[in-house]
């Protein structure tokens, strides 16, 4: 079995409008058009089980819209191989409700990202979001780190992942591309071994730049497979989950990426679909 924990779908009608402006930003090439069909086609050509959706509301306007969208449409997605979590914003004032509504639904957790929504990932709102999910026993799935579309700021930096689970302790809290992008070298010296899962998206394997992107103005942060293999070790491959970052990375490529770093099978069962099986598909 095969899950990849971190993919993103649009709706069809800006799909073509939020790829292009986000590789712009990024200065990368996207791999998937954004929709909903075409991630099906790649789960399905790279023989992936399941795919997790995570829905980013960029306003608190946005959250009621994305959340009824997968309320409406996971039965639908699972049937393809797509499972959906919901999304949160900073601002969103009812998020105690709404997460009960979310869990209510069956869906089991719910995604933020700090550099999109504003505020620092140690803000007194995240908590009190990451708090609540954590009391209905839901996943909370955050970016770490920089942000390739943003790298002159750090909106999710390791100091405040340490201090919510410091404060927080919440009980399934997932740190995307490993713990905190492009700061590898303090994940393995603060962050591994701490009681959170990281996940691998967009963190292994060079970056596909747009043909038109300025190499001063683009960078490559992805850590190669030595660093890759020591941090899933030191923060122990139980709490490690496969993902992609899907439209921003080819599935089936990233997959070979990921097996050919130089882990044992035995660890890689747990990243590839051990964990996810036991946040995502059981009771």
């Amino acid at each position: 079995m095969i899950i990849d924990f971190h993919t993103h779908i649009f709706p069809e009608a800006v799909a073509a409008k939020c790829m292009d402006a986000l590789s712009r930003s990024s200065h990368s090439m996207n791999h998937l058009n954004g929709t909903f069909a075409d991630l099906r086609e790649s789960r399905e050509k790279a023989g992936f089980d399941y795919c997790l959706n995570l829905p980013v509301p960029t306003k608190a306007s946005q959250v009621v819209g994305i959340n009824d969208s997968m309320i409406e449409n996971k039965d639908t997605y699972a049937e393809a191989g797509i499972l959906v979590f919901g999304g949160m914003h900073p601002d969103f004032e009812d998020y105690k409700t709404e997460i009960l509504r979310l869990k209510n639904a069956g869906i089991k957790g719910i995604k933020i990202h700090p550099a999109y929504q504003g505020p620092q990932l140690g803000d007194i709102r995240y908590k009190r979001i990451i708090d609540c999910a954590s009391e209905q026993d839901m996943c909370v799935v955050t970016h770490g780190g920089f942000d390739i579309s943003i790298p002159d700021h750090d909106y999710a930096p390791i100091s405040d992942a340490l201090e919510i689970l410091e404060e927080v302790k919440p009980t399934k809290l997932v740190l995307a591309h490993m713990g905190a992008w492009g700061d590898w070298d303090n994940v393995e010296k603060y962050l591994c071994g701490a009681d959170c899962y990281f996940d691998t998206a967009f963190s292994i394997g060079p970056i596909t730049l747009r043909k038109d992107a300025d190499p001063a103005d683009s960078f490559e942060y992805n850590m190669n497979a030595d660093q890759f293999v020591r941090i899933v070790r030191k923060h122990g491959p139980q709490k490690i989950l496969f993902g992609t970052d899907s439209p921003w990375e080819n599935q089936k490529q990233y997959l070979d990426w990921v097996c050919g770093a130089g882990l044992l099978g035995s660890e890689l069962d747990y990243i590839l679909w051990k964990n996810a099986q036991k946040l995502l598909l059981q009771e």
